[in-house]
């Protein structure tokens, strides 16, 4: 082979390695868009979807994870699973708090089929004895709720390394193109302290969302104690003339806005109707009518 063939070979090898690597970046983009959008406001993504903490069912479940996700969604499964994860070794009577004792026998006997409870004579074990916590699983239906309700890309547990406040956020979403930041609690508001509300405004300084939730998995009023704690941590931040510029105002029900950047809500009547609130008016302050 001649030189001059080659060297035109050559030419040709690298205008293609160049086009491929084009491609490859072009579809990473697209699949990837939080990562994408997050290393634009100059933060790495170093872990994200662990299932590591979740009390989830193990992958060779047929359709696990959906039905355990339609599970999920309903509030009474949600509670009477913190329970399950509180007590680990338990009787029926003990995780019939809130439900009846025939609803409860529908959850065990579904947590069995998912291959998450045993039965030892009259009392129930928890497999994953080493799941401690609710607030892994709930991100993880947060998320999947972007994903499956809103047909948006959506990740849990977003480690990012860098940031001012600590690099934990629990649910980040794309929505429209819109950065959609999500903080989840799973415990009762008596449990809140107004440490977590200042972690969770400084965070939203940090990467700077369209959409903040502070999301309370409850059925209690937020303006009991949540509203308050927000009212106060703002007024400390920007003085008495904070009611005018941050006004927490009630949206409907037990939803609030900050400015219609920051919402505060909890689950009722419904948790995906409420999140629909806040996106709605996500959309609607940018002139998108839904």
């Amino acid at each position: 082979m001649s030189d001059k063939r080659f060297s035109e070979i050559s030419k040709r090898l690298s205008r293609l390695q160049t086009a491929i690597e084009s491609i490859k970046n072009e579809l990473a983009f697209k699949k990837d868009t939080i990562r994408c959008m997050l290393h634009r406001r100059g933060y790495t993504v170093f872990r994200e979807n662990s299932r590591e903490n979740c009390i989830l069912p193990i992958k060779t479940i047929k359709n696990g994870d959906d039905r355990f996700y339609e599970s999920l969604k309903r509030y009474s499964f949600r509670i009477f699973l913190r329970d399950v994860i509180r007590l680990k070794k338990f009787t029926l009577k003990e995780v019939s708090r809130y439900s009846s004792e025939r609803t409860i026998r529908g959850y065990l006997k579904f947590l069995e089929e998912m291959r998450l409870v045993k039965v030892m004579g009259s009392r129930y074990s928890l497999i994953p004895d080493k799941i401690y916590s609710f607030g892994d699983t709930l991100e993880w239906l947060i998320a999947r709720i972007f994903k499956r309700e809103f047909y948006s890309e959506s990740s849990w547990g977003v480690k990012i390394k860098d940031t001012k406040a600590g690099g934990d956020f629990d649910v980040i979403s794309s929505v429209e193109g819109y950065l959609v930041y999500t903080e989840v609690k799973s415990s009762p508001p008596k449990h809140i302290e107004t440490e977590e509300i200042g972690a969770f405004l400084n965070r939203i300084l940090d990467i700077k969302p369209d959409l903040s939730i502070f999301l309370e998995d409850t059925e209690l009023r937020m303006k009991d104690k949540i509203v308050p704690m927000f009212e106060e941590e703002l007024k400390n931040r920007f003085g008495k003339n904070s009611k005018k510029k941050y006004p927490v105002k009630r949206v409907v029900n037990e939803i609030f806005s900050i400015n219609d950047k920051i919402f505060i809500i909890n689950s009722k009547p419904d948790l995906i109707l409420n999140i629909v609130v806040c996106i709605k008016t996500l959309l609607k302050g940018r002139g998108i009518t839904v």
